[in-house]
């Protein structure tokens, strides 16, 4: 993995809306934009896309020598289904796979641009490749 920019913004045009990724300090900015739409819809392979940033980005926080990490003790996020979702801030992350369209779908209950620890990155990294891997 070659080294990213400290502040750089990666954008993407996903299947329905956009997604927005960038490091803020140690958490990483994650911002949707899916209206008029219910959520962003998110391919296989815009699904790999986000996964490879996020995962490069975690790893250059976790690395970095002014980060503290905090200990993974709990799941961080709940299952309802095929629903998981993040009480991140003052918002919930929601992430599930439509089966009808054949994706991965991202939603928002509050804010639409969350800062990110890296363990709920982590989760999210691990069930994006779940989706990825079973079902698209």
């Amino acid at each position: 993995m070659k080294p990213f920019k400290k502040n750089k913004i990666y954008h993407w045009a996903v299947k329905t809306g956009n997604i927005s990724i960038q490091r803020n300090n140690h958490c990483i900015c994650l911002s949707l934009d899916y209206e008029p739409e219910a959520s962003c819809q998110l391919t296989r392979r815009d699904t790999h896309e986000i996964v490879e940033i996020l995962t490069q980005i975690s790893t250059q926080i976790w690395q970095s020598s002014t980060y503290q990490s905090e200990p993974y003790t709990n799941q961080r996020h709940t299952i309802n289904g095929n629903n998981y979702a993040w009480e991140i801030e003052s918002s919930i992350l929601n992430l599930s796979y439509n089966e009808d369209d054949r994706c991965v779908e991202l939603h928002c209950q509050g804010n639409t641009t969350l800062n990110l620890a890296v363990n709920d990155t982590v989760e999210i990294i691990q069930r994006l490749e779940q989706a990825v891997n079973s079902s698209l």
